[in-house]
């Protein structure tokens, strides 16, 4: 996610798509109307083991990488295999996009969860949250909070570590082989979302911008591995 100053150029998706792959085109392409309040555009396609996604608004440029995998009613859920690898291909294009751009900031928003059995949602739940101790019968869980920390590339920029873990039940709605009026397969999950970004009080430096991206990734990653132990170090 990259916040652009205002005075910018703002291209639309299909040009910012050029520009992380070069000499390709979208497989679809949308355009907000002209009377909605945030004009966007979006950008989207299937490559590699990957479906990528660009967003691009006045002030705001998204690109969101998923699964490449269609999800089937009582099959497995479709999620990203290699977490790192899709992690540091974002942090390329992100890098790709950051020439030429006056940056406000940057954000990189990693949502990730797993099936769980019936029941084992709260045991799970303690791997994150080992810090914090619960019953593991506990349900319904949901817990967030901020810890920020100083990026060593750039001292004077601090980062956000804004961090979500909760547990809950994912449901195919209809679909191929299932009966009108069968009862929906309901799949329990636990899982966390790592919202790590440039604090907005200061601008990060233009000669910064791929060193914070670096980090930002890095401590991502690490965050999902480590759960809220990393933030309490």
């Amino acid at each position: 996610m990259i916040f652009v100053l205002p005075g910018n150029e703002q291209a639309d998706a299909p040009k910012i798509w050029e520009r992380l792959f070069p000499g390709d085109a979208p497989d679809g392409y949308q355009r907000a109307k002209a009377n909605t309040p945030t004009l966007i555009s979006s950008a989207s396609g299937q490559r590699g083991n990957y479906t990528w996604t660009v967003n691009s608004q006045v002030g705001r440029i998204d690109i969101i990488c998923q699964s490449s995998i269609q999800p089937q009613p009582g099959g497995p859920v479709p999620r990203i295999v290699d977490i790192s690898d899709a992690a540091f291909t974002l942090c390329g294009m992100m890098k790709k996009l950051n020439q030429g751009t006056k940056i406000a900031r940057l954000a990189m928003v990693f949502e990730l969860s797993k099936s769980v059995s019936p029941g084992t949602e709260g045991k799970e739940l303690r791997k994150m949250l080992s810090v914090f101790p619960f019953p593991e019968t506990v349900t319904d869980v949901s817990m967030q909070f901020n810890v920020r920390k100083h990026f060593v590339s750039s001292p004077a920029t601090q980062m956000n570590r804004l961090c979500a873990w909760a547990n809950g039940q994912l449901a195919f709605i209809g679909g191929p082989g299932m009966p009108f009026g069968a009862p929906l397969p309901m799949i329990p999950f636990v899982g966390c979302k790592v919202d790590v970004n440039t604090a907005p009080e200061t601008h990060p430096p233009e000669d910064k911008l791929e060193a914070i991206l670096d980090e930002l990734v890095s401590e991502g990653l690490q965050i999902c591995a480590d759960g809220a132990a990393r933030l309490l170090a």
